[in-house]
């Protein structure tokens, strides 16, 4: 997805590319270089309200996609699951990320 993103922006080809989702490592890496590092933001969230790194005025919004939970088609889900899966969706409701309206 990054990769489609950058070449929709006309970056073919970039040198010296290190993937990593580690986060102490990305930090670091950043602290050390001229780096630009494509990253989910609730990753850097508080780096970037602290000042410690500054987000760039991309328009990445063909990055974004559903997130869920997976659940297996044969099993019903545990109590606990049912649990987690209200309170997550309850989150998600009062941050405005889904909709009070459950999906069909």
């Amino acid at each position: 997805m990054v990769d489609i993103m950058l070449m929709s922006r006309g970056v073919s080809q970039i040198a010296d590319v290190i993937e990593t989702t580690s986060p102490t490592f990305g930090r670091s890496y950043l602290r050390i270089s001229d780096a630009i590092w494509i990253i989910s933001r609730g990753v850097v969230a508080d780096d970037i309200v602290s000042g410690e790194l500054v987000e760039l005025p991309v328009d990445v919004d063909v990055l974004t996609g559903p997130v869920g939970i997976t659940n297996r088609a044969d099993t019903a889900p545990t109590l606990s699951i049912q649990f987690i899966s209200r309170a997550l969706r309850a989150v998600a409701i009062e941050l405005g990320f889904a909709s009070a309206t459950p999906p069909t």
